[in-house]
């Protein structure tokens, strides 16, 4: 009976997590794959912006006569509020893709020879992550186009700042 309850407390043990540690080169697999699986859907995420921005943004301008110039600055102001709130969905977009990178990383039981780097790389997602609530609050508080800009530059996010 005694020989039953040890069996049975190793495989309990072992279906709770006592597996071995991935190799190396797995475990720069996996990274590779979560990193490109970020990578794509935040490139297809920013595309998407691009697209349906600049969609809306033409289809606001044939709405205006342009020689009434009331309605072209009504113009410029209905296109930088519909700016600053699809930037807002898509910083928000990216954050959500950027926790799901994050919780890939956290799943993975890394070699002991690179859990130090291993341990960075998450910091990194994590300071990235915990830099989104202020973005998205300067978003929302930005009053023109260059605060708008301004507040992408200041970010962890400045790579997708508008060229």
């Amino acid at each position: 009976m005694r020989m039953v309850a040890i069996v049975a407390v190793a495989v309990v043990v072992t279906a709770c997590g006592g597996s071995d540690p991935l190799s190396v080169e797995e475990y720069f697999d996996a990274v590779g794959r979560l990193s490109a699986d970020y990578q794509e859907e935040r490139d297809d995420l920013t595309a998407s912006y691009l697209g349906d921005l600049d969609a809306a943004i033409t289809a606001l301008q044939r709405s205006v006569d342009e020689s009434d110039t009331a309605a072209v600055e009504d113009l410029s102001v209905e296109a930088f509020e519909l700016t600053k709130a699809e930037t807002a969905k898509l910083f928000a977009s990216i954050g959500d893709a950027l926790a799901r990178f994050g919780d890939g990383l956290g799943d993975l039981d890394p070699p002991v020879d690179v859990e130090p780097l291993h341990a960075e790389l998450v910091r990194s997602v994590q300071l990235a992550a915990a830099g989104l609530p202020g973005l998205l609050d300067a978003v929302a508080e930005a009053e023109s186009f260059e605060t708008l800009d301004s507040a992408i530059a200041g970010s962890v996010f400045n790579d997708a700042q508008p060229r």
